[in-house]
Formats: structure tokens, C-alpha cells, sequence
């Protein structure tokens, strides 16, 4: 899967959990947790 992939995963990712309140509102993103999830590099 390429890294363009990934991204767009975490985006639909990061959507639904909004979406479903998954991710509560004012809630902080683990930023580390995120990226070893979908092998993404940190930036």
C-alpha cells in the first residue's frame, strides 16, 4: 500500500470516528499512535 493510501485510510479513519463520536469532541490525537497505525511517518 503506498503512503497515498495510507493517508487517505487515516483520513476515512479520523472521519468516522468523528463521525460515530468514536473521537470525542475537543478530544487530543495521539499523533505516535496514529502513525505506527497506519505506518505513516511523523512529520
Amino acid at each position: 500500500m503506498s503512503a497515498k493510501e495510507r493517508k487517505s485510510e487515516l483520513l476515512t479513519y479520523l472521519k468516522h470516528a468523528i463521525l460515530t463520536l468514536k473521537l470525542a469532541p475537543a478530544s487530543d490525537l495521539d499523533e505516535v499512535e496514529l502513525c505506527a497505525r497506519f505506518a505513516l511517518p511523523r512529520r
